[in-house]
C-alpha cells in the first residue's frame, strides 16, 4: 500500500469514527431530552422553600437595549468603532466609576468582580439625582477621549433612568416556568435581589404574573442593603420566619451564593435553566427516571 492510499484509508477511518461519535451524541442526548423529570412535593422534601435573584435568573436586560445605546452613539462619534476594537466597555466603564467616593462600603459583585461603590449606593438607596451629578460630573472629568465620554455618559443615562431600565428588562421563559411548577408542588416561593427601588416598582408592575407566584420580596433599594451582606438574608429569614435549612437560594453571582451557603441555605449558581435543574437533581427536589 503506497503513501497515498494509506492516507485515503486513514482519512476514511477517522471520518467513520467521528460520525460514529456523533451518532453515539445525539442518541445520548436525546434519551436525556426524553427523561422525565418530577418535582419532589414540598410536604416530602427536605426543603420548603426557594429563594430567587432576579437578574439574570428570572429577568434579563434585551440585547436591543444595550444595542439602543451603543450604535446611536458610534453613529454620533465615527472614531468609537475604532477606539472599541480590543477594549472591553464594561471593564472601562467600571473602573472609572470604582473612581468615584461612595457612602456604602459593603461590597457587591458582578460576574466575579467587585462593583463600583458608587452603584452599591445606587442599589441601597441613595438619591438617584445626586448619584446621576455625580456620574456626569465625573466622565467629564475624565482624561478619555469625548466619544468614549459621550458612549459612558449614554451607558449611564440608560442604567440610571428608572424607566428605561425597567422596560428594557423581560422574564427569562424557562426560569419563570420552573417558578410555577415549584409553587404547584407546595414550595414558598422569595425574592432576594440588588435592585435598586424605582425600577424596581416598575418592573413589578410591567410583570404582574411573575410577582404574583412569590410570598416575599426583598429588593436592596427599599431594605438600604445587600448582597452578599449576611444581614440581608439574615433579615429575609427573620421578617418570613424562614428555616435556613430548609432554604434553597438561586442567584447568578458565586459570591451571593457562597454568602447563603454560610448561613446554612442551600445555593444553586444560575448560569441557565439546565445548570439550575441540575442543581436541583443534586439537591433531591428534582428527579429523573
Amino acid at each position: 500500500m503506497n503513501s497515498g492510499s494509506l492516507f485515503s484509508t486513514f482519512s476514511r477511518k477517522r471520518t467513520y469514527s467521528l460520525i460514529a461519535i456523533l451518532s453515539c451524541f445525539f442518541i445520548i442526548a436525546a434519551k436525556y431530552q426524553h427523561r422525565t423529570v418530577s418535582i419532589v412535593p414540598a410536604k416530602t422534601s427536605q426543603y420548603k422553600t426557594v429563594i430567587f435573584d432576579l437578574g439574570d435568573v428570572l429577568l434579563r436586560t434585551s440585547k436591543r437595549t444595550k444595542a439602543s445605546v451603543v450604535i446611536p452613539t458610534i453613529f454620533q462619534n465615527p472614531t468609537l468603532l475604532y477606539r472599541m476594537f480590543g477594549m472591553d466597555i464594561k471593564e472601562e466603564f467600571f473602573k472609572l466609576l470604582h473612581e468615584i467616593p461612595a457612602i456604602s462600603t459593603e461590597p457587591m459583585y458582578n460576574q466575579g468582580k467587585q462593583m463600583p461603590l458608587i452603584m452599591a449606593d445606587w442599589m441601597t438607596g441613595r438619591n438617584i439625582d445626586e448619584i446621576k451629578n455625580i456620574v456626569e460630573k465625573h466622565i467629564n472629568k475624565s482624561p478619555q477621549p469625548t466619544s468614549i465620554k459621550n458612549l459612558f455618559r449614554s451607558i449611564a443615562r440608560l442604567m440610571l433612568d428608572a424607566q428605561t431600565l425597567a422596560d428594557s428588562q423581560s422574564p427569562i421563559t424557562t426560569m419563570v416556568q420552573l417558578a410555577k411548577n415549584l409553587k404547584s408542588k407546595g414550595y414558598k416561593l422569595y425574592v432576594l435581589s440588588n435592585w435598586e427601588a424605582d425600577s424596581y416598582k416598575l418592573v413589578k408592575k410591567q410583570n404582574t404574573e411573575l410577582f404574583n407566584l412569590f410570598d416575599g420580596i426583598m429588593v436592596s433599594g427599599e431594605e438600604k442593603m445587600g448582597k452578599p451582606s449576611p444581614e440581608f438574608y439574615k433579615k429575609l429569614l427573620e421578617k418570613y420566619n424562614l428555616n435556613a435549612n430548609e432554604c434553597i437560594f438561586i442567584d447568578d453571582e458565586i459570591n451571593n451564593t457562597q454568602a447563603a451557603q454560610k448561613l446554612g441555605i442551600k445555593s444553586i449558581v444560575c448560569k441557565n435553566t439546565p445548570a439550575v435543574c441540575t442543581g436541583f437533581v443534586n439537591l433531591g427536589v428534582m428527579i429523573l427516571s
